[in-house]
């Protein structure tokens, strides 16, 4: 914060001192600050790749889904050298809005670049199990604490800045009965 700071009192429009805010203020789940903060970036750089990016994930924590799909897919188009962090997050906000098809196959295709890829490793789970390829499921799992034998769900789950707990459950809740330990 202290940065951001230092780089508005330089560029009072500067979009990435509003990133870092907005970042941060998520991450402290401060999310209407964090979501003032994202939706300033976006005015101040809209053809930033990276402000729509971070505008997607602060949308999609704070639960607005569609919105943070819509950023995540603008973020792709404005830089398709940097794809697979937009679409871990597009994945995710497809996931709760009940695409799950989308979600799995957004996942699945990040994984294919990034093999172990814990972010898209646990949304294509949730995806998985909710389309009912629960052995599919299972076995990602197992992929998964091959290669992160401490992974827990809890321990995933704190690492999640999201406002409301039923979309922490709507995504973690399939991790467990996967076979993800508590």
């Amino acid at each position: 914060m202290e940065y951001a700071a230092r780089d508005l009192a330089a560029d009072p429009n500067s979009y990435l001192a509003y990133l870092t805010i907005g970042y941060t203020r998520l991450f402290q789940r401060r999310h209407e600050d964090a979501l003032v903060a994202g939706e300033k970036a976006i005015a101040l750089g809209p053809s930033s790749s990276d402000a729509c990016h971070i505008a997607g994930m602060i949308h999609g924590y704070a639960g607005d889904f569609r919105k943070a799909a819509q950023y995540e897919e603008q973020a792709q188009r404005l830089s398709p050298l940097s794809l697979n962090q937009s679409k871990v997050d597009e994945a995710r906000a497809r996931f709760h809005l009940g695409d799950f098809v989308a979600a799995r196959d957004i996942a699945f295709g990040v994984l294919t670049e990034k093999p172990r890829w814990l972010t898209a490793q646990t949304v294509l789970v949730a995806a998985l199990w909710n389309l009912g390829s629960e052995d599919e499921a299972r076995a990602t799992v197992r992929k998964m604490l091959a290669n992160h034998p401490n992974l827990t769900a809890s321990r995933w789950a704190q690492g999640l800045p999201y406002r409301h707990q039923k979309d922490l459950d709507a995504l973690i809740t399939p991790l467990r009965l996967a076979g993800l330990p508590e």
